[in-house]
């Protein structure tokens, strides 16, 4: 619970962060003294096209060509985990990607800025639900024997996404931040896995199931915000 709160307290902290820097430009009136090419960054994605459940929080690298050109590698990344107290019982949410972008800065006055771009990345989602027991259980009869019981359960999404993306940029020297409006095309990989043992003292039993009807090849369009501050160097 508590790296689950940390996680919470971080992304909220970011978020805050990404909205309060573009007042900020606006109380400025210096303009950059130098260009600087390279940079780095953090977004907030406030829709995940993986699942709706997550907000990934999004690390970058950003090459700027020239004032009108830039380029970006970019990880998006998110962490969720729930624990019953008291209990072996845990629920994960997890994810990760790697992707590229573009975009093109078609008009900028002072330090605000509207640019158009496009990206592609791939994503790999997992919910995952872990049960452990070991302990005394009743049978049918009322007697009482020792049982170990192991369960799995797993949702798993794999994605790749092409994103149109519009948005506007306030920059303050080395520092910019962004808000775009994304519209993904993606194209996602969705299957299920479940995986049970059993010890008792007669003996064991196991099964597994792989869920045929969860297994589905998706596309899918949507349109989600984004957020996102960088720093140049």
């Amino acid at each position: 619970m508590k790296n689950k709160y940390k996680f919470i307290i971080m992304r909220r902290a970011t978020l805050l962060f990404l909205l309060i820097i573009p007042f900020i430009g606006f109380a400025q009136v210096d303009q950059p003294t130098g260009f600087k090419k390279f940079g780095v960054g953090v977004g907030y994605n406030f829709h995940s096209v993986m699942n709706d459940s997550i907000r990934p929080l999004e690390l970058s690298l950003h090459y700027r060509i020239n004032d009108r050109h830039k380029l970006h590698l970019f990880a998006p990344l998110s962490y969720d985990k729930k624990e019953l107290r008291n209990v072996d019982d845990t629920w994960k949410k997890t994810l990760w990607g790697i992707g590229l972008g573009y975009d093109y800065a078609f008009y900028t006055h002072s330090f605000i800025g509207f640019f158009a771009g496009v990206s592609t990345d791939y994503q790999k989602y997992q919910n995952r639900h872990d049960k452990y027991y070991k302990g005394p259980r009743y049978s049918s009869d009322e007697s009482l024997y020792e049982v170990e019981e192991t369960y799995y359960y797993w949702d798993k999404v794999n994605g790749l996404n092409i994103v149109p993306n519009i948005g506007l940029r306030f920059s303050l020297k080395q520092l910019t931040s962004e808000i775009r409006l994304n519209v993904p095309l993606s194209r996602l990989r969705k299957e299920s896995y479940s995986f049970y043992k059993e010890i008792y003292p007669a003996g064991n039993s196991t099964w597994e199931s792989l869920y045929p009807d969860r297994k589905i090849n998706e596309l899918k369009t949507s349109v989600n915000i984004s957020a996102y501050i960088s720093y140049y160097f």
